[in-house]
Order: structure tokens, then C-alpha cells, then sequence
């Protein structure tokens, strides 16, 4: 939620290892939206081979007139929280960006729920050596931002 306390239209975009996986809808009006949202995130094993995995929900303020604004973002790092087999809730203070140029002249505050879900494709690393393709694994993550 802004610093000001006024109600905001906030949305979320969610990333996997930096990579835009989409976003909410917006939620008019409040400080306490509930998107009810759910991604689903590919994973192959080899890519948890190049560093361990992240997925970062950042919120912003919907403004039609002009860019959205920033209003802070959470990340959830490693192979533990992140590939847990079993459904796990999460909540996590809101931040200011890890990776800006500048810091935001907003006093980030908040936090953000979600539960991740892991889902294994069934006979997918069969189908792929079948096909002469190699021994490559895939998840399929689910995240529900609620």
C-alpha cells in the first residue's frame, strides 16, 4: 500500500529467474486487494542447474492517465521454498526494487500472500527420450497470488 494511505488500484506481476511469467487484474480502489490470481511457471531441470530459482511478485499502482507506479516488490529465492512438492503458503514484506538505479521516493510498506503448488508433467521425461531428445526434466509451478 502507498505511503499516503490512499487507496490504490494495484496489480501484480509475477517473474520466474527475471523472466515475465503476467500479471493480475487491477483492483480498484483498496489497500487490501485480493487478486485470486494463478500462474503456471515451466521449469526444466536443467535450468535449476544455472542458479537456484526466484520468483519475484512485484505491485504496482494502475494509473490510465500516465505509467504505473511502483509500489514495492517481494521475492522468494531457492530450491527449498521454491520447488517444495507440497502446496505452501507464503507472506512477505513488500520491498523497494533490489535492482534500480535509484531508490523510490515511495516509503514502501506492505506485504503479499501467495502459495505455490508444484505439479510434475506426467510421462514427460519419457515422451522426451522417446522422441531422442535427452533426459530433461519438467515442472510445472503454480502460484496463486491471493
Amino acid at each position: 500500500a502507498r505511503a499516503d494511505l490512499r487507496a490504490s488500484d494495484p496489480f501484480v506481476r509475477v517473474y520466474w529467474n527475471r523472466v515475465y511469467v503476467g500479471q493480475s487484474r487491477v483492483v480498484k480502489n483498496t489497500l487490501s486487494p485480493e487478486w485470486h490470481a494463478s500462474f503456471n511457471l515451466e521449469v526444466f531441470d536443467q535450468m535449476l542447474q544455472l542458479g537456484p530459482p526466484e520468483i519475484l511478485l512485484s505491485v504496482w499502482d494502475y494509473d490510465k492517465a500516465s505509467e504505473s507506479d511502483f509500489l514495492g516488490e517481494a521475492t522468494l529465492l531457492g530450491e527449498q521454498p521454491c520447488l517444495n512438492p507440497d502446496r505452501t503458503q507464503h507472506r512477505l514484506p513488500l520491498e523497494d526494487r533490489r535492482f534500480a538505479l535509484r531508490a523510490s521516493s515511495l516509503k514502501i510498506q506492505g506485504e503479499i500472500s501467495f502459495e505455490l503448488q508444484l505439479k510434475v508433467e506426467q510421462n514427460f521425461r519419457e515422451r522426451l527420450l522417446s522422441l531422442g531428445i535427452g533426459s530433461l526434466g519438467k515442472r510445472l509451478y503454480s502460484v496463486q497470488v491471493v
